[in-house]
């Protein structure tokens, strides 16, 4: 139990809370409700279209109208982040492929400019290196390529964490309220 002195002492540092200062900020907060689109009640998202066949089931089942309509958001409100969970899971699942072949490469090599920075052209268009050996630029070459790889790699799987994390609570939170509603029958 908290004590009168600790009260105080939150109640002063939410006062001292201002939130986001920059417009930036703000308008990044302003979204994060509606990043997954799962604080939208359920009567205004997609699953709606289920509602009323779900509370007629309910219904003759022997709840009563609210009982039925309130269980049925809840049923409908849990299924829907589940499914979001689910879809999530799927989706960064397999975090993609991280092996390297020539070809790969070669194209890249035409794709991007930026493989000339090992090296200079000699009029007869002959690679020239600046005194190193062209297989150890080609091999440098591979090698940030490949690291190049790994980052976006790991990247995508801390975006993956993230998302899976932000929908957990989502997911908690109509869990629970399901159940209440179940043992409130």
């Amino acid at each position: 139990m908290t004590s009168l002195r600790q009260r105080v002492s939150n109640r002063l540092n939410a006062l001292r809370s201002t939130g986001p200062r920059t417009a930036s900020g703000k308008r990044q907060s302003s979204v994060n409700a509606t990043y997954h689109g799962l604080t939208v009640p359920v009567e205004l998202s997609p699953w709606a279209a289920h509602l009323e066949s779900l509370a007629v089931l309910l219904l003759s089942e022997g709840l009563s109208e609210t009982e039925s309509r309130q269980m049925a958001l809840s049923i409908l409100d849990y299924e829907r982040n589940l499914e979001h969970q689910r879809r999530l899971f799927m989706l960064h699942k397999e975090p993609g492929s991280l092996e390297i072949d020539l070809e790969t490469l070669s194209q890249e090599q035409q794709d991007y400019p930026w493989f000339e920075q090992y090296g200079v052209m000699d009029r007869e268009g002959h690679y020239i290196g600046f005194g190193i050996p062209m297989a150890k630029i080609i091999r440098k070459m591979q090698r940030d390529f490949v690291r190049g790889r790994i980052r976006y790699a790991r990247q995508g799987v801390r975006e993956a964490r993230q998302d899976l994390h932000r929908t957990d609570r989502h997911l908690r939170r109509s869990a629970n309220q399901l159940t209440r509603r179940c043992r409130g029958l």
